[in-house]
């Protein structure tokens, strides 16, 4: 069996006996969170332009070995295999900014609800995006928004608006506390808010 399968599987006593603290904190516990970020499990399909180190599948049963003890701590697993796929469409100056040390976790929306200005060298980022899963244990935000541009939304082409990606690093938005449900408790899927925050071009994507 893989070795990142067998690591997995070791930390199911401590996500068992932390389970509670989970639940009542609304967010995975802390010695969870530190073991996941000495892994390599957030960073199983982190494109770094080099062969792939492990498979979709040995990433399924990651996921499947980790929902069956808590499946928030999955959620965060899965939620982080998003941008670290993303990394493949940064330049080598975003790429090394935001993915360059080993221990990030990562958080995000699909969701267009932000408003991004094009300003020389990047973008004014404003808005609000919801279910942010693992926002609190964050070092990066992606957010997805639309493109404006001369105070109008930028089109590529008719009826094809011009979304972007971009990573907001932690400490430059504002969380707010509105995860309050049964399901998946300890994911601490709360609402995310940028207010004017200028993101590199290099840390973007189309």
């Amino acid at each position: 069996m893989n070795e990142i399968v067998t690591l997995a599987e070791s930390l199911i006593p401590l996500i068992n006996e932390l389970r509670h603290t989970t639940e009542n904190d609304r967010r995975i516990a802390e010695p969870i969170v530190q073991a996941i970020r000495k892994s390599d499990l957030c960073r199983m399909l982190l494109d770094t332009g080099a062969p792939p180190q492990y498979t979709p599948e040995e990433w399924l049963t990651v996921l499947e070995t980790l929902a069956g003890a808590e499946a928030s701590v999955s959620w965060l697993v899965w939620n982080n295999t998003l941008p670290c796929f993303w990394a493949r469409f940064l330049d080598d100056a975003g790429r090394a900014r935001v993915f360059g040390e080993a221990g990030r976790l990562f958080a995000g929306s699909t969701r267009p609800t932000g408003q991004a200005v094009t300003t020389r060298g990047g973008f004014r980022l404003s808005g609000r995006w919801s279910l942010v899963s693992g926002c609190e244990l964050a070092d990066y935000v992606h957010l997805i928004s639309l493109v404006h541009e001369d105070g109008a939304p930028r089109m590529l082409a008719p009826g094809e608006p011009d979304l972007r990606v971009l990573f907001v690093p932690k400490g430059r938005y504002t969380i707010l506390d509105t995860w309050h449900v049964g399901g998946l408790r300890g994911s601490g899927s709360h609402d995310v808010v940028v207010d004017d925050v200028f993101v590199p071009v290099e840390d973007s994507l189309a």
